[in-house]
Protein backbone atom coordinates (compact mmCIF):
# COMPACT_ATOMS: atom_id res chain seq x y z
CA UNK A 1 0.00 0.00 0.00
CA UNK A 2 1.24 3.60 -0.51
CA UNK A 3 2.12 5.84 2.23
CA UNK A 4 1.43 9.50 1.32
CA UNK A 5 4.08 11.13 3.30
CA UNK A 6 5.58 14.80 3.17
CA UNK A 7 8.78 17.32 4.07
CA UNK A 8 7.02 20.24 4.35
CA UNK A 9 10.38 23.26 5.03
CA UNK A 10 9.63 27.01 5.64
CA UNK A 11 12.65 28.99 6.11
CA UNK A 12 12.29 32.90 6.94
CA UNK A 13 16.00 33.28 8.02
CA UNK A 14 18.54 32.34 6.59
CA UNK A 15 22.31 32.35 7.98
CA UNK A 16 23.62 34.77 5.20
CA UNK A 17 21.11 35.67 3.25
CA UNK A 18 18.28 38.92 3.75
CA UNK A 19 15.30 37.26 5.87
CA UNK A 20 12.00 36.00 3.83
CA UNK A 21 8.94 37.19 5.40
CA UNK A 22 6.66 34.31 3.71
CA UNK A 23 7.91 31.04 3.61
CA UNK A 24 7.54 29.88 7.13
CA UNK A 25 3.72 30.66 6.85
CA UNK A 26 3.62 29.10 3.22
CA UNK A 27 4.76 26.07 4.35
CA UNK A 28 2.20 25.89 7.84
CA UNK A 29 -0.63 26.54 5.23
CA UNK A 30 0.87 23.56 2.83
CA UNK A 31 1.03 21.20 5.75
CA UNK A 32 -2.63 22.07 6.67
CA UNK A 33 -3.80 21.52 2.84
CA UNK A 34 -1.71 18.26 2.81
CA UNK A 35 -3.49 17.06 6.79
CA UNK A 36 -6.81 18.02 5.71
CA UNK A 37 -7.58 18.34 1.59
CA UNK A 38 -5.24 15.18 1.06
CA UNK A 39 -5.29 13.31 4.06
CA UNK A 40 -1.17 12.98 3.66
CA UNK A 41 -0.39 9.89 6.67
CA UNK A 42 2.37 11.96 8.04
CA UNK A 43 3.52 15.43 7.28
CA UNK A 44 6.99 16.34 8.80
CA UNK A 45 7.65 20.10 9.15
CA UNK A 46 10.74 21.67 9.43
CA UNK A 47 11.29 25.68 10.12
CA UNK A 48 13.15 28.07 11.69
CA UNK A 49 10.92 27.22 15.07
CA UNK A 50 9.38 24.03 14.05
CA UNK A 51 9.30 21.79 17.41
CA UNK A 52 10.92 18.54 18.15
CA UNK A 53 10.63 15.40 16.96
CA UNK A 54 11.61 13.33 19.12
CA UNK A 55 13.72 14.98 21.07
CA UNK A 56 15.98 15.72 17.94
CA UNK A 57 15.94 19.29 16.68
CA UNK A 58 13.76 19.81 13.17
CA UNK A 59 15.67 23.17 12.46
CA UNK A 60 15.92 23.14 8.77
CA UNK A 61 19.70 21.93 8.48
CA UNK A 62 21.58 19.41 5.94
CA UNK A 63 22.59 16.92 9.30
CA UNK A 64 19.00 17.26 10.68
CA UNK A 65 17.35 16.62 7.94
CA UNK A 66 19.41 13.57 6.35
CA UNK A 67 19.23 11.79 9.65
CA UNK A 68 15.49 12.40 9.84
CA UNK A 69 15.20 10.81 6.32
CA UNK A 70 17.81 7.91 7.15
CA UNK A 71 15.60 6.88 10.49
CA UNK A 72 12.55 7.08 8.09
CA UNK A 73 13.28 5.29 5.19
Amino acid sequence: MVKNWALVIGINQYDFLQPLNYAKRDAQLMQEFLCNEVSFEKILFFSDDSPDIDGKSTRPYRANLLRVLQKLF
